[in-house]
């Protein structure tokens, strides 16, 4: 007995993005599940409002403490760690527990991500109009319009400079061609492939003529078969990469999958052998993984959660690339040379740093000692009158510090500054106190 297709995935992880843009998840999946978190996170209110009448039950679980800490691990190594919340970690964390409950093993999961290689010398279609598929000449005109959606058409129309013979070819002629001439010359062989592109688009020969087969179609009054019909939109909608919601037609739904349009979760679940499902059609087509370049010593780094450059140390100067390995076998890196550097904190000179337990200096390096900010001995002397060790004093209660260094700026015992102290010294801060005094000089 011949098993049914399941046209339906088993097991679909939501994601908050598929309940914002009203994506039909029932259609999809026959049991949906989701976090606590994810719905928290919904703050729109006709959204919130969708969610309170679902057509489905919503089921939440919570995801072992294994999953989550393997989907960490996995996006460290892929380099989307620090693209991912702590809600995303836990929404992967989910799909992989569940792919475990459902197969029963996580063995056909990847543990390293793969190096992937790019496709060599790939092959590109013209670009078409939407709307209109281009009809095939009279030489070229076998099969149906929806046949010709799927064939790679690599002809092009070749303008030949035409020469007249009656005019003398010399030299004079050449050096007085003005450049009013050589513009309207240039108009006419536009307009010349204007017209021929036309002609090709809506079914005529490069002669003007209309071709067999559109006469042939008109007798049978079946003039619009270049155009989108009810009976090729799939067709159409496949090549051009709108088809239905998830994964093809033809293919079998998987069992556990997510649906996400977070480009660091597909990339995460795409490497890992996890399955994915998009909405509206966005979906990556290839898994890249990143590094972090530091655009000072062009030294990089796989690992994403540094802060300072291992290379020469500095901070802030770390960039997240993406990286493939070509046919070769070689590191290449995409680099967007457009995006500027940000300059903030290079405006003003930095100040002269401190010395002292409780100093507040901009911190540069990595290895830049930091204050521990810890409190003195007469704040952290305890007075206990039941203590057998207890020494008379003038008052049974613990004295307050009020005059130290550490009490003037607010040091606690759990550790740390008050808040204010620690930031940045270049951030934006709100003046207070008198404005006419200010204003005076």
């Amino acid at each position: 007995m011949a098993t049914e297709r399941r046209t339906r995935v088993e097991h679909l992880v939501v994601d908050a993005n598929a309940f914002i843009r009203n994506v039909n998840v029932f259609e999809l999946g026959e049991n949906i599940y989701t976090l606590p978190n994810v719905v928290s996170e919904i703050r729109d209110a006709t959204t919130r409002q969708r969610l309170q009448v679902l057509p489905y039950e919503l089921k939440f679980r919570i995801p072992a403490t294994e999953s989550i800490k393997a989907v960490t691990d996995f996006s460290k190594k892929t380099g989307d760690y620090r693209s991912l919340s702590s809600v995303d970690l836990s929404i992967l964390g989910l799909t992989h527990f569940l792919e475990k409950e459902a197969v029963g093993s996580i063995k056909h999961l990847n543990t390293e991500p793969k190096s992937n290689r790019p496709l060599i010398n790939p092959q590109r279609g013209p670009i078409t109009l939407v709307g209109a598929i281009e009809v095939p000449t009279a030489s070229s005109a076998t099969g149906t319009a929806g046949d010709h959606v799927h064939k790679n058409r690599d002809e092009r129309t070749s303008l030949p400079i035409v020469i007249d013979e009656d005019k003398d070819d010399t030299s004079e002629t050449e050096e007085n061609m003005d450049s009013h001439g050589i513009i309207k010359q240039m108009d006419n062989v536009c307009l010349t492939e204007r017209e021929v592109g036309e002609d090709r688009l809506f079914g005529f020969d490069s002669n003007g003529e209309g071709s067999e087969d559109d006469e042939n179609t008109e007798d049978e009054n079946d003039v619009d078969s270049g155009w989108i019909t009810p009976e090729n939109i799939k067709q159409v909608k496949r090549t051009l990469g709108l088809g239905q919601v998830g994964a093809h037609q033809d293919e079998e739904m998987p069992q556990v999958a997510c649906i996400t349009a977070d480009f660091a979760m597909q990339n995460v679940l795409i490497q890992m052998g996890l399955h994915c499902l998009s909405m509206d059609g966005i979906c990556i087509r290839r898994a890249r993984t990143y590094v972090l370049r530091c655009f000072a010593c062009f030294k990089r780094t796989s690992d994403m959660t540094r802060i300072f450059c291992p290379a020469c140390g500095n901070k802030g100067t770390l960039k997240k690339v993406a990286v493939e390995l070509d046919e070769n076998g070689e590191l290449k890196m995409f680099i967007n040379y457009k995006r500027p550097i940000n300059q903030r904190g290079l405006r003003y000179q930095l100040p002269l740093f401190k010395s002292g337990k409780h100093s507040n200096n901009p911190i540069l390096n990595e290895y830049q000692p930091r204050p521990q900010n810890k409190l003195p001995k007469k704040a952290l002397k305890k007075i206990s009158a039941l203590d057998p060790d207890y020494a008379a004093q003038d008052s049974p209660f613990a004295k307050k510090d009020v005059q130290s260094r550490a009490a003037m700026l607010g040091v606690r015992q759990i550790g740390g500054l008050r808040p204010g102290l620690d930031r940045d010294p270049y951030m934006n801060r709100v003046r207070t106190g008198n404005k006419k005094r200010r204003n005076r000089h």
